[in-house]
């Protein structure tokens, strides 16, 4: 009898564990468009897209002007002229080419690096409501197929604790 009692306690232990587990979950979406540092962030990325637009547009412009004489002036140039601008009007192509790889690449690393402090902050909010509420798990409920009724809904908590507004 003392055995089975003992039994029954090791498998209801555990069970009275999870039992005491909250679950807890956040709109991180919501959080973040409520960011003022996300505001910041997108105008600095339009800012650097617009800049790489006016170079881009500063190099067709001399492709256009380039080409225009290629094309103009044919009758009193020689074989290696209109070659030597041949070769001008495809370099151009290649540099704009290069020119808006390296741009893109560069603005992806732009918005990168603009970002991470801002999902370190948003990471670190939820960290201090989950120790200050004891939480086991805050589960972001953007990914969440189900949630249960028991579930709490931590996203106004993290809100308070970045000092925004509901």
């Amino acid at each position: 009898m003392v055995r089975k009692l003992l039994i029954i306690l090791l498998f209801a232990a555990p069970l009275s564990l999870f039992a005491q587990e909250k679950y807890a979950y956040v709109n991180s979406q919501e959080i973040l468009n409520k960011m003022p540092e996300m505001g910041d962030m997108e105008k600095k990325i339009v800012a650097k897209r617009e800049a790489i637009q006016k170079n881009a547009q500063d190099i067709e412009n001399e492709y256009k002007q380039k080409l225009q004489v290629f094309q103009s002036d044919t009758t009193n140039v020689t074989q290696s002229i209109m070659q030597s601008r041949y070769q001008e009007l495809q370099q151009i192509e290649e540099r704009f080419k290069a020119f808006m790889e390296n741009s893109e690449t560069e603005l992806k690393q732009e918005q990168e690096n603009l970002f991470l402090p801002i999902q370190e902050k948003l990471q670190k909010a939820i960290k201090d409501v989950g120790d200050e509420n004891h939480y086991t798990y805050i589960f972001d409920g953007n990914m969440l197929v189900y949630k249960n009724a028991k579930m709490i809904d931590a996203t106004k908590l993290v809100k308070n604790k970045l000092g925004l507004a509901n």
